[in-house]
């Protein structure tokens, strides 16, 4: 099975990370506001 790591970003700045189906929150304001109630970057992306 292939993971599916992402990083996410807003700009420059690291706002979280996806890794192994868990998102790790680094910058909560910056997050967006789907990843905040759905915590699901797959879907996102």
């Amino acid at each position: 099975m292939n993971a599916k790591n992402y990083e996410i970003l807003s700009g420059n700045t690291l706002v979280a990370i996806w890794t192994n189906n868990t998102l790790t929150i680094h910058n909560e304001t910056l997050l967006p506001l789907y990843l905040k109630k759905i915590q699901n970057a797959d879907l996102l992306l």
